[in-house]
């Protein structure tokens, strides 16, 4: 029996993914070429699959984790995205070809982060990156975690981190500061990055109170430019809100945009957490 879909759709410009996944569904070189000229411009990867009623099917996975579903016209001129439904069952399609596409990669992403937070020597370090880390130094289980001093999302998500090593588990967790809470939130993040770890943590912890502000305005003027570096680092991996959470924990790399509880926390370093991020995957 022939499907019906009803198609709501927006022309999709400007998404930004890489390189080409291995399907059994593939469109014929020439219609891939015309596709990725406006797919393919700021990193990522893409995968085809079979889409309704005739239509290419095209997965893209972000640099920073999160899937979206498009949909072009066979002769691939014309690129859609929104959601397909089937107008006789009222299935989502969309939804359900989202859970075919291949899992992210967080890894490039981690290691990246890892080599950015590395100590840099001589006048360099003043625009490097820098995180303020608490926990055991090295081990298996680490977490860079990116965060506004002025957050309460990412202050419950500190209290979260102490309870599951109040518990005795090892983690090296790596608080990085920025500010795009506003002018005091980017002083605060400017005086974390200019602090040494025990210190910038204690700023964190304070600003929890919205009365607490940077009483020495040259130590947030000297951290501007890491904590600068921190914030087009997050950008740059297409991050919009904090906490942001990158981990490397019994073994898997994993990446999640939003809170984490510590039960959550926990099951993450036993290895039974999803690796997804909460709006990994659209709609």
């Amino acid at each position: 029996m022939m499907k019906h879909w009803i198609k709501t759709a927006a022309l999709a410009m400007g998404i930004a993914v890489t390189g080409v996944s291995a399907a059994d569904y593939m469109p014929a070189e020439e219609i891939r070429e015309r596709l990725e000229e406006i797919l393919t411009r700021s990193g990522g990867q893409v995968s085809y699959f079979e889409g309704p009623s005739g239509m290419i099917g095209v997965g893209v996975t972000m640099r920073n984790g999160q899937q979206m579903v498009f949909y072009a016209t066979p002769d691939g001129e014309t690129v859609f995205s929104g959601v397909a439904v089937n107008a006789r069952t009222g299935e989502n399609r969309t939804r359900a070809d989202m859970e075919q596409l291949p899992a992210p990669d967080y890894e490039p992403i981690f290691r990246r982060l890892e080599n950015a937070l590395r100590t840099v020597e001589g006048e360099d370090a003043t625009q490097a990156m820098v995180a303020a880390r608490e926990g055991t130094e090295g081990g298996e289980n680490v977490f860079y975690v990116f965060i506004d001093p002025r957050c309460p999302f990412c202050h419950s998500l500190k209290q979260a981190f102490d309870q599951v090593k109040a518990q005795g588990h090892e983690l090296s967790v790596h608080y990085i500061p920025i500010g795009i809470l506003g002018q005091d939130s980017r002083m605060l993040a400017s005086a974390m990055a200019a602090s040494p770890p025990d210190t910038a943590v204690r700023i964190f912890m304070a600003a929890a109170d919205r009365n607490f502000r940077v009483g020495n305005q040259e130590l947030a003027a000297r951290g501007e430019g890491r904590a600068g570096a921190n914030l087009a680092m997050f950008r740059e991996l297409g991050f919009e809100a904090v906490p942001v959470v990158i981990s490397h924990a019994a073994g898997e790399f994993k990446a999640r945009a939003g809170g984490m509880t510590a039960e959550m926390i926990e099951r993450s370093i036993m290895g039974s957490e999803v690796a997804i991020a909460d709006d990994r995957r659209r709609p």
